[in-house]
């Protein structure tokens, strides 16, 4: 944030030049009116030629200074706010995929939108009204300076406590702006759970429960509501002392002053006028800086976004000779030093089909997070095709891996633009050649719009197996050397399973495929089975001779024939 915000300190220096450019003005103007009561009192003779010259200069001054400024602020705050959304955007698809782990969606959102919307409030308004109280209170009391030493000492006199009970109200009001911004991150990702849920929430009637979770949320953000509602109200009481209790000594000091001959009654008139001014921009200073520490959460958040750490990255672009594709050897990875994987070893061969199957927990997914390199392992060594990842720019090391989720995610896009991410830039005809692999162009031609048919939010128009099989043609498109299946049909009825085998087994020979399994069906071809438990390897070999050796597999395909059986 502080590059952005220093690209455009120009324009902020440039608010401030006018801001102190329109005070000089006002004030010269009512010098002159000051001086003309003095000489009307005086019994001279005042004559508008005089005065309506100069007076009507530093009018216009004041208007050209007026527009200055604010064009100036305003410029300032579309440009820092265009660049901090531009850079935060940017940053996202780049942020290590642990960052998304330990903060969740909600969090990341509510930062998109609520501390985006405090930054652009605070550098649009309140940072123009801040400089302009500066502006005005410098030169104002640098004019009662000169008109008489002891004015200015009787406005100095009158602040001591106000700016003491400010200090202390802005850091409490820091306190609570950090801690509202927490609880407005916990509601948000509670209000996203419960959407992104609705399912679940409904099926298992969950919404009292549900309910509850969120009035929780509200309750904790309404606390400390309450709380800056008290400190608002302070500050309320705090504006009138701002505004009356000065403006009361200064009518008494300059009052007295004229009786003795000090200062004149024009001088007084000015003198008045201007601290009336002056008080009346500074006793919105305490309301300044409330918003203004929102502000610096917001910013402060923004910034350790931006600074987020991003995925390890080094230069080789060019995958490795040899036959091996992957290659984990010694690795090991924990979550939060909760061990998940243990010295895990294994070699797959380029056009090798290999499947990892075990319990729930067993540490499978994490595998494919690692071949994916969403993490690093924390011990041993990860290799693809022959080179260790860590050599590898990250993105040229994906363009050899094609993932798909148990979750089959789409876009809220076109059919054809879904398939399309696989490889974009892909003519129409080679996104309909990689639906035809993956036994999907036929349906898709039966839809009213065919292939500018919209999937809706998350696919929600699509069925199961019909989303699953659109994510596998984004992958054939794709192209890519290794295909990796993370529970591709634990959701699909027996015939889009037989489809999805089908598109997989119509690959060419020198692809590889791993699989994530637990209907075991669908690894039974395949050329290895590696048997997970408690993160380590246990078993491994094809179907037939992990069947013989019954063991942990055997025991689980039994149990999953079982199932099958009664269903």
């Amino acid at each position: 944030m502080r590059a952005i915000v220093k690209k455009y300190a120009w324009l902020i220096l440039l608010q401030g030049a006018a801001a102190l450019l329109l005070s000089f003005a006002m004030v010269r103007g009512v010098a002159i009116v000051s001086g003309a009561v003095d000489a009307l009192l005086a019994g001279e003779a005042v004559r508008p030629a005089a005065y309506a010259p100069p007076l009507l200069a530093f009018t216009l001054l004041a208007v050209l200074a007026a527009y200055v400024k604010s064009s100036s602020g305003k410029g300032a705050a579309v440009g820092i706010l265009g660049d901090c959304r531009r850079a935060v955007m940017a940053k996202l698809p780049r942020i290590a995929y642990a960052y998304y782990d330990q903060n969740g969606t909600g969090k990341v959102v509510s930062r998109l939108i609520s501390d985006v919307k405090e930054a652009e409030k605070f550098f649009s308004d309140i940072l123009l009204e801040i400089i302009g109280t500066i502006a005005t209170g410098l030169v104002t009391f640098v004019y009662i300076f000169q008109i008489n030493g002891w004015l200015l000492f009787a406005v100095a006199v009158s602040y001591p406590f106000v700016l003491a009970s400010v200090k202390v109200i802005s850091k409490r009001v820091l306190q609570l702006a950090r801690q509202r911004k927490s609880y407005i991150d916990a509601e948000t990702a509670k209000v996203y759970d419960v959407i992104g849920g609705m399912e679940i929430v409904r099926s298992y009637e969950l919404a009292d429960v549900m309910a509850k979770r969120l009035a929780d949320a509200t309750a904790d953000v309404f606390g400390v509501e309450v709380k800056r509602a008290r400190i608002t109200s302070y500050m309320e009481a705090l504006r009138m002392l701002l505004k009356w209790i000065p403006g009361i000594i200064c009518l008494a000091t300059g009052a007295l002053m004229v009786a003795r001959g000090a200062i004149t009654t024009g001088e007084l008139m000015a003198f008045l006028l201007l601290t009336e001014r002056a008080f009346d921009a500074l006793s919105g200073l305490p309301y300044c800086l409330n918003e203004a520490a929102d502000a610096a959460v917001a910013l402060e958040r923004l910034d350790g976004l931006l600074h987020a750490p991003e995925e390890e990255s080094g230069g080789l672009t060019e995958p490795g000779g040899g036959d091996t594709a992957v290659e984990f050897a010694g690795v090991s990875f924990a979550y939060d030093e909760k061990p998940v994987l243990h010295e895990l070893d294994f070699c797959i061969k380029r056009g090798e089909k290999v499947a990892f199957v075990g319990q729930s927990g067993s540490g499978k997914s994490t595998v494919f997070k690692l071949i994916c390199g969403f993490i690093r392992p924390d011990g041993g060594a990860y290799r693809l095709f022959g080179r260790d990842f860590a050599e590898y720019d990250v993105a040229a090391a994906r363009e050899h891996i094609a993932l798909i989720t148990q979750e089959a995610f789409l876009f809220p896009a076109s059919v054809a633009e879904n398939v399309g991410y696989g490889r974009p830039g892909a003519t129409q005809a080679e996104i309909e050649a990689a639906c035809r692999s993956a036994n999907i162009h036929d349906f898709i031609m039966s839809l009213p719009e065919g292939y500018a048919t919209l999937t809706g939010e998350r696919g929600v128009k699509m069925s199961g197996g019909e989303r699953q099989r659109l994510t596998l043609a984004r992958a054939f498109l794709k192209n890519a050397d290794i295909l990796l299946l993370d529970e591709p049909t634990s959701s699909l009825d027996a015939a889009n399973e037989r489809l999805l085998s089908e598109a997989v087994a119509g690959l060419p020979p020198d692809k590889t495929v791993i699989y994530i399994a637990h209907r075991l069906s669908t690894v039974a071809g395949c050329d290895r089975i590696f048997y997970l438990e408690d993160g380590a390897i246990k078993e491994a070999g094809t179907h037939a001779e992990l069947l013989r050796l019954n063991g942990g597999y055997a025991r689980l395909y039994h149990a999953w024939e079982d199932t099958e059986d009664k269903e």
